[in-house]
């Protein structure tokens, strides 16, 4: 269950986050928020996040395959690598983007690409906030435990932290102010 809502509930987060951001004076309820987020973006968060273990699958497989060849073939994990990179920018983008903007599941690659296109270094540097601590956690085996505990309680949420605060200020320059949504 949880590997079928890890999309939609990623999608939550950042809309309680972005949500707080944007309304840094108001109280919100963050709990109810998140059920608001789940109950609104479910549908598109679950397409997306679908597509993105199909991709990841794909991904592994290949690289899987093009490691046990030799030769030519043994090069050509080089590209397939770089199109995971390309994949991991825009899936670092798609749920902030799904949280923030109201559109059809192919708009959301087309504004996640956008925004990561705007400024690139910042895009890199979002998959990085993604990818770079799991990668951590999985290099220490003996604390392993400890640092899934990190993960759950507070992990995913600091890193959506991190990348709504690059995230906001480009997402307020499409958005509805604040003030004008009440």
């Amino acid at each position: 269950l949880p590997i079928i809502t890890a999309g939609p509930a990623y999608a939550a987060m950042y809309h309680v986050i972005l949500k707080s951001m944007r309304n840094p004076d108001d109280y919100i309820r963050p709990l109810r928020e998140f059920w608001k987020g789940l109950k609104n973006n479910f549908k598109q968060a679950l397409a997306v996040w679908a597509i993105f273990l199909v991709f990841v699958v794909i991904a592994v497989l290949d690289v899987d395959i093009i490691n046990a060849q030799q030769g030519f073939i043994g090069i050509m994990k080089w590209p397939v690598y770089l199109i995971a990179g390309i994949m991991l920018i825009l899936f670092s983008f798609v749920f902030p983007v799904l949280a923030a903007f109201e559109s059809s599941v192919m708009q959301l690659f087309k504004n996640a690409f956008y925004f990561a296109a705007r400024n690139p270094i910042r895009a890199v540097l979002c998959a990085a906030i993604n990818v770079v601590p799991l990668v951590l956690t999985y290099m220490d085996l003996q604390r392993l435990p400890l640092y899934a505990f990190l993960w759950s309680t507070c992990g995913f949420a600091v890193t959506a932290v991190i990348i709504s605060r690059l995230l906001i200020k480009d997402f307020n320059r499409f958005l509805p102010d604040p003030d004008e949504e009440k």
